[in-house]
């Protein structure tokens, strides 16, 4: 991979790390469950805590119970336009951001048996349109790691990311702002291990799964070097399910302003090799698992925008047996996932 393109891709990495009302779709090629879903508007809160649950949005947020197949508007709990939101991994809080006057503010979602506690956590003293991305109009995202939260400001089209990033510290309600890299590096490590990134391996632009001491190809179906233009095939993201069943990842095949190529499943064994989205590597948003499904935001062919700024993309998830994808919901532009309270 030539300087340039590892460049962008180590901006890409960590905005992924950083990382639309909920219309249904009526289309008979692609539906779920969550079409049939039920809106409890009042006193659906309170499986919340003990349930794995998908926050999406366009600009409305909103909570889908997937073990209740129930969607809760949580915007009628909170009035502020929510920026950017994510959930710790014990499944009790939602951090967020909303704005207010043009400025951002954190806040904190805390599920118990009831409405989720909502209270101010710190005013970041930072502009809305400071914390944008200028190349893809997507927001900047917030990030827990042990007990820490990070989010970035000051887009730069010389390296196509931000500039500056700030972490908050939960327990000491403190705001480091613009910390050195040395730092942003502290924050994200340990990630490959976590989500088993340290068991892929490239060798002839294939993508090999490290099971104990074998090596399985994941990429020879796809016909990925069909798509490519220059550069050889790489892959900038690959993790495996929690259960080990599966992997996926995202490959490289073109390169203009930024690197772009599919994201792609595969069982760990190597068979059932399926392409999921024909562009996601210049999303922002890594796709999430939960279990042996993988959930993930693509461009939908069914959306048209009647105006500038209208959301094409909608919320997938793929199917355990057949690792073929379906729709949730559309018009989603940023989602997350919690999972059952510890």
């Amino acid at each position: 991979m030539n300087a340039t393109l590892q460049r962008i891709c180590s901006v890409l990495a960590l905005c992924m790390l950083f990382a639309c009302s909920p219309g249904k779709n009526k289309s008979q090629q692609e539906t779920t469950q969550a079409d049939d879903a039920v809106t409890e508007p009042f006193g659906s809160y309170a499986s919340l805590a003990s349930s794995h649950v998908i926050a999406y949005q366009d600009s409305l947020l909103f909570f889908y119970n997937i073990d209740e197949d129930m969607v809760v508007p949580f915007h009628m709990q909170e009035p502020d336009e929510v920026f950017s939101f994510t959930f710790d991994p014990d499944g009790k809080h939602m951090y967020y951001i909303v704005v207010r006057k043009g400025k951002l503010t954190l806040r904190q979602a805390t599920f118990t048996d009831g409405a989720p506690e909502l209270e101010d956590l710190a005013d970041l003293g930072l502009d809305k349109e400071d914390c944008i991305h200028q190349c893809t109009g997507e927001n900047s995202n917030l990030v827990y790691r042990k007990g820490k939260l990070s989010f970035q400001s000051g887009f730069s089209w010389d390296g196509y990311g931000f500039l500056k990033t700030h972490i908050f510290t939960l327990a000491s309600r403190t705001l480091q702002k613009d910390v050195g890299f040395d730092t942003v590096e502290q924050f994200f490590a340990g990630d490959k291990q976590e989500t088993g990134e340290d068991k892929f391996v490239t060798k002839s632009e294939q993508l090999y799964y490290r099971s104990g001491k074998q090596l399985i190809c994941v990429s020879n179906k796809l016909k990925l070097q069909e798509k490519r233009e220059e550069d050889p095939v790489e892959y900038m993201w690959s993790e495996v399910s929690p259960d080990g069943s599966k992997v996926a990842f995202i490959a490289i095949t073109m390169i203009v302003d930024l690197p772009h190529g599919p994201l792609c499943i595969a069982n760990a064994d190597g068979s059932n090799q399926r392409l999921l989205a024909e562009d996601a590597a210049a999303n922002e948003l890594p796709p999430l698992w939960v279990g042996n499904k993988l959930y993930f935001i693509d461009q939908d062919s069914e959306l048209e925008a009647e105006k500038d700024g209208d959301c094409t993309t909608s919320l997938y998830v793929t199917d355990p047996t057949t690792n073929e994808r379906s729709r949730m919901f559309d018009r989603v532009r940023r989602f997350a996932i919690k999972l059952p309270a510890k």
